[in-house]
């Protein structure tokens, strides 16, 4: 994704604008992780029209999920967030549109087929709110366009988002 940094004009505007970064973000990241539940349940409940090995392929990789989510917010390395959140949507969307590929060919689990619609279109609509908060060129000006004078110390007025 790559790391792009950012100019603010003062202190209050930068850490204002971080403090709303931070909520917006935790609100997404709880509102992705609140689907591996239901991808468990999924799992657990298609594990007769699923073969074992897929099963436990899908398992591990929430659980790998799971553990780079627990990283995010417990460990004190460098780590880009926006990756490790597009990852936690890749997992989560390829898993919920399996899901409801297998839940279409069986005619027994049709409320677990409608859950299994009604989390993948909400899953998509999260897409544009993850987009949405790492579009950050909208609403702070690039280093690149703004001029540094060689007085200023640029390491107190630059924002890294990887």
């Amino acid at each position: 994704m790559g790391e792009k940094k950012f100019v603010f004009s003062n202190k209050v505007k930068a850490k204002k604008w971080l403090v709303s970064f931070e909520n917006d973000l935790n609100s997404i990241t709880q509102e992705l992780i609140q689907y591996c539940p239901k991808l468990y349940h999924y799992n657990v409940s298609l594990s007769l029209n699923i073969g074992f090995p897929e099963q436990k392929r899908m398992r591990d990789s929430l659980d790998f999920m799971m553990d780079r989510y627990w990283k995010l917010y417990n460990t004190s390395q460098d780590i880009s967030i926006g990756r490790e959140i597009n990852g936690m949507y890749a997992v989560i969307s390829q898993q919920l549109l399996f899901y409801k590929q297998v839940l279409g060919r069986n005619s027994r689990n049709q409320n677990l087929l409608n859950q299994a619609k009604i989390d993948f279109k909400h899953i998509k609509y999260l897409r544009n709110d993850i987009d949405s908060l790492f579009d950050v060129d909208k609403t702070l000006k690039c280093l690149k366009e703004v001029q540094i004078k060689p007085t200023e110390n640029l390491s107190e007025i630059y924002l890294r988002i990887a």
